[in-house]
């Protein structure tokens, strides 16, 4: 039993410092960037690059407040909603992911609904979900990896679709991947670590926002998330 805590302590702390580290290297990519004269020169390319700056400083901010001040058991989230557009919403996240793993082999491809749609959600914890599910993507990925995001406006719902060319979830593992502390049972494939929470936690997020999360997925053809948030 002692050891089992000192499992979870230890696999906590790597948890929150992998939480930490990634907006630290995107911050670090960010700012080498802005003394190449490339980006120097032009005035778009300078201007993108601050607001990657800003995002990233702002959103490690949060992390570190999130630390100290809420418990990873909460069963409730408190969302700080604000309005967002769609385009714009999910053009900075996956700009600001695909720099944070800018030295892998990685291919995302999008396809965001062609109408403007005006999304009410708390950014800070949205983006905070999609990026467990583009992280796992990563994580359980081949050695070329592709991520499809589709959206699209269905019945006053917004339905965000995550797929991926990784390794696939088996059939029982999918049936629990939303459980706190659960693990796939991979092996040590890629030398995954965490504390199982990443899924877990993506689930209450959406929860909180009154929408739903699915999963389907094939072993060795790759994974779909489909989130469905309901639009006001």
């Amino acid at each position: 039993k002692q050891k089992k805590v000192a499992d979870v302590k230890t696999d906590f702390i790597n948890n929150i410092t992998h939480e930490l580290k990634t907006p630290l290297a995107t911050l670090s990519l960010a700012s080498k960037s802005l003394k190449q004269s490339e980006i120097l020169n032009s005035p778009k390319a300078f201007e993108n690059t601050l607001g990657i700056l800003d995002r990233q400083n702002s959103r490690l901010q949060k992390l570190i407040d999130q630390v100290m001040t809420n418990s990873l058991g909460s069963e409730e989230l408190l969302l700080n909603k604000e309005q967002i557009v769609d385009t714009n919403y999910f053009k900075n996240c996956i700009d600001d992911f695909a720099l944070s793993v800018q030295s892998q082999d990685l291919t995302i491809q999008r396809n965001i609904e062609p109408k403007e749609v005006i999304l009410r959600i708390d950014t800070f914890l949205f983006t905070t979900a999609l990026f467990n599910i583009l992280e796992n993507a990563v994580k359980y990925g081949k050695e070329s990896i592709e991520i499809y995001i589709d959206t699209r406006l269905k019945n006053n719902h917004y339905e965000i679709e995550i797929s991926d060319n990784g390794i696939g979830i088996s059939e029982k593992d999918q049936k629990a991947i939303f459980e706190k502390f659960y693990r796939l049972a991979s092996g040590n494939i890629h030398n995954v670590k965490g504390l199982g929470l990443g899924l877990y936690y993506t689930k209450q997020v959406v929860d909180a926002h009154k929408g739903t999360i699915q999963v389907k997925s094939e072993m060795n053809k790759g994974t779909t998330f489909t989130i469905t948030i309901p639009v006001n």
